[in-house]
């Protein structure tokens, strides 16, 4: 190390000479030996061929010119590559540039990255958010395991925990603590549909009893109605039976006829009153009344038309 700290110092007092200062010491730049092969030139001899110009003499005492082939000497410049060591500047490991263009090496390296939201602070080393442990931030921390704010029941999630609280809880604003709720239950839930049901059927028979109510003034204005019908029935009886009869005639022997019972305008029917019958038990009564009155009022209607034909005889 003090051998590399040595050359660093060296070659920044090299280069601050030179006019140029390319890295400065204390930012992670350090000076390493590269193997680089470098070409030597060397001059070297060849026999080179050419073609040379020759000239003869040819028949009919003419010159002819024509080429041959020669080697002469020739020189040539050939390279060849000798390896050599060389200081290089680069960033110390765990350390790179931010850009290529950086002169520094400021920004730290982890090799596997960090996870969850984690950033690099130092090499191989991951700053982890709250929640998360490990050398990449690659671990859950458990907060319910642990010492957490929550007041009645927490719930691990990735990163954080939640809390809830029982039955017959809600959570209040804060999120950590809980407070009664009597509505919660399921209790009071199943209470209030079986008041809402008791309270339905209260209504249906309130609406029953308005209506019987109603039926039972209808009945007794019709058992009115039809008992002074039958005192005056029983009046007009008392009437035709106890008047005396004068006789007009010795050959006549029965009792002049007698003007029929006044009836009233509106009497009741039968029908109706049969209709009525299962709604009143008092009415079975007066219906048995009616039917026998009725009965007797006919068989009087029959006696006078026989007696008006006789005394007309």
């Amino acid at each position: 190390m003090l051998v590399h700290y040595a050359l660093v110092l060296a070659v920044s007092v090299l280069s601050a000479v030179r006019g140029r200062i390319l890295f400065r010491t204390g930012r992670h730049i350090c000076v390493q030996e590269k193997q680089v092969a470098v070409p030597i030139p060397s001059r070297q001899t060849y026999w080179r061929p050419f073609y040379k110009k020759h000239v003869r003499r040819c028949s009919g005492d003419r010159l002819c010119t024509d080429y041959r082939l020669t080697y002469g000497m020739a020189v040539k410049t050939v390279y060849h590559m000798q390896l050599r060591t060389k200081y290089v500047h680069t960033c110390c490991p765990g350390w790179g540039q931010s850009s290529p263009r950086d002169k520094t090496c400021m920004t730290p390296l982890c090799g596997s990255g960090c996870e969850n939201g984690g950033s690099c602070t130092n090499p191989s080393v991951c700053a982890c958010p709250p929640g998360f442990t490990g050398t990449r931030c690659e671990n859950d921390i458990d907060e319910c395991a642990s010492t957490n704010k929550c007041q009645q029941e927490c719930v691990n999630n990735v990163g954080s925990y939640e809390c809830v609280c029982q039955t017959g809880f809600t959570q209040a604003d804060d999120g950590v603590t809980c407070e009664f709720c009597l509505t919660c239950f399921p209790e009071f839930a199943f209470m209030q549909e079986s008041i809402e049901v008791l309270q339905q059927r209260v209504q249906h028979l309130e609406k029953e009893k308005n209506s019987m109510k109603d039926n039972m003034t209808i009945l007794s204005n019709d058992y009115e109605r039809a008992m002074s019908y039958v005192d005056e029935l029983k009046q007009n009886k008392e009437i035709y039976f106890t008047k005396p009869v004068p006789r007009t005639s010795r050959r006549s022997t029965t009792p002049p006829p007698t003007p029929p019972p006044t009836l009233p305008s509106t009497p009741p029917t039968i029908s109706a009153l049969d209709s009525e019958q299962n709604e009143q038990p008092e009415l079975s009564y007066v219906h048995e009344m009616l039917a026998s009155l009725s009965e007797q009022i006919s068989m009087l209607e029959e006696q006078m038309v026989v007696c008006t034909c006789k005394d007309y005889n």
